[in-house]
């Protein structure tokens, strides 16, 4: 997601911008449990970073493509100068 066109404050986005931040703070707690060789919690974080990403993963690529594709074409694009260029048939 961009930071140039307001995604993010989309109703839409509150609850997967919520999960992205906690996997973000979990993936933090890698570097210490690892510098400690603690693999038993380096396990604990990849289990509880999987139980956020599976089912953000879904609605990201399934139900968020779908709402936000008009505004990713005339928000995002805009908002960065950007276009869409259909690929060229070899």
């Amino acid at each position: 997601m961009c930071e140039y066109c307001g995604c993010q404050s989309l109703a839409s986005m509150d609850e997967p911008t919520r999960e992205h931040d906690e996997v973000v703070r979990l993936i933090s707690h890698l570097r210490p449990a690892r510098r400690d060789g603690d693999v038993d919690w380096m396990a604990q974080i990849a289990r509880e970073i999987t139980t956020v990403l599976g089912p953000h993963t879904r609605v990201e690529e399934h139900d968020l493509r779908i709402q936000l594709r008009p505004h990713l074409i005339d928000g995002c694009l805009t908002a960065t100068g950007l276009t869409l260029t259909p690929p060229t048939p070899p």
